[in-house]
């Protein structure tokens, strides 16, 4: 069984959850494991609005990268598994998941 932050997967069982932990419980609902054939990892645009406290005049938006992990059946079809603003972070999971289900890692992200 893989176990990581937000994710757990069972290949024996042939289930996955993508899950977010409060309290020490994981909500998420179990879910079969499909044929994926890769693992993608990609980058994204994150955005966020910070307004002045007190006035709605002033305020600014912020945008940052997001990395993403997913698990692939096809470029059309997939499953978003991780997000995270850590690059490295990101290309450990993909890899790390690579290797448990034993298909292919694709890395999407331009240097």
């Amino acid at each position: 069984m893989y176990q990581d932050k937000g994710v757990i997967i069972d290949k024996e069982k042939k289930i996955y959850k993508i899950y977010v932990s409060f309290l020490g419980i994981k909500f998420g609902d179990w879910q079969p494991l499909l044929n994926f054939n890769f693992v993608a990892t990609t980058k994204r645009k994150g955005a966020q609005k910070l307004n002045a406290p007190r006035t709605f005049s002033a305020s600014s938006t912020i945008t940052f990268p997001i990395f993403c992990v997913y698990l692939c059946i096809n470029k059309k079809l997939k499953v978003l598994v991780i997000k995270t603003k850590n690059k490295q972070e990101a290309f450990k999971r993909a890899e790390a998941i690579s290797e448990y289900l034993k298909i292919d890692w694709i890395n999407y992200i331009k240097e």
